[in-house]
């Protein structure tokens, strides 16, 4: 059940972007401290996801992080080109 809830958050924030804690704990049937945990595994794996607290905060996906890294992995500057391209029509579609 664990890897399907690690799973399942990491699908949720692709889709929503971000979410709190409580609401990813009664989505899940499990306790907000087990969210919390299941956060610290995913970011200890290499998962860009971190958490921000007080008002406005919650837990995110940090979507650049993947782009960065895509980027130092490209050697050619045809291929950093394409990869420019892909990331505004991108920024055009994300909702936050």
């Amino acid at each position: 059940m664990t890897q399907g809830r690690l799973l399942g958050i990491i699908y949720y924030l692709l889709g929503n972007g971000h979410a709190t804690a409580p609401a990813l704990a009664e989505k899940f049937e499990v306790s907000i401290r087990t969210i919390y945990r299941d956060v610290d595994r995913l970011s200890s794996v290499g998962i860009p996801i971190y958490c921000n607290p007080g008002k406005g905060g919650g837990i995110f996906y940090w979507i650049h992080l993947y782009w960065i890294k895509v980027y130092y992995r490209l050697r050619s500057k045809k291929n950093c080109f394409y990869l420019y391209k892909a990331y505004k029509l991108y920024e055009r579609n994300i909702k936050y």
